[in-house]
């Protein structure tokens, strides 16, 4: 559980990343 819980938040910030970088692509 702790192990999830301290990477979550890593991969939430490069799930978000990722959907940035295909928002900008795409508004482009």
């Amino acid at each position: 559980m702790s192990i999830a819980l301290s990477h979550f938040p890593i991969l939430y910030i490069c799930y978000d990343i990722v959907i940035f970088q295909y928002d900008s692509i795409f508004m482009k």
